[in-house]
């Protein structure tokens, strides 16, 4: 696209801020799965940018692993058109576990140690 100042303008603006998951207005954690620490570590959130990419992020543990347990699921417009799927760090402490986002919005852990799942730097375009 060539540059504008249309296209400036359309970036200018407000941001959207971080939405926590378990939130006033935002989904709530499913299966067990809590922050990690609210203390010391990021807590599990999205947010829509500029460009209608999806960040999520955020250190989780304690839930149920596998196919069919989400962690949260995503409000619409927040959706990945197909699936996508991410290596995160878990409770071994090395990239092993497998991030899965569906999209019906669902956020499920696939693979991994429990202990503690990464969900920093994960996004797509909606």
């Amino acid at each position: 696209m060539p540059f504008s100042t249309q296209r400036v303008e359309e970036l200018r603006g407000e941001c959207e801020l971080w939405r926590e998951i378990g939130q006033k207005d935002n989904p709530d954690f499913e299966n067990s799965w809590v922050n990690y620490d609210t203390r010391t570590h990021a807590l599990a959130a999205f947010y829509k940018d500029k460009f209608n990419r999806v960040w999520i992020k955020g250190l989780i543990k304690n839930g149920t692993v596998g196919v069919g347990n989400a962690v949260f699921t995503l409000p619409e417009g927040y959706r990945p058109s197909e699936r996508v799927n991410y290596s995160g760090i878990d409770g071994t402490g090395v990239p092993a576990s497998r991030i899965q986002v569906y999209p019906t919005g669902a956020i499920e852990v696939l693979v991994g140690n429990n202990g503690f799942i990464s969900l920093d730097g994960f996004s797509w375009r909606v």
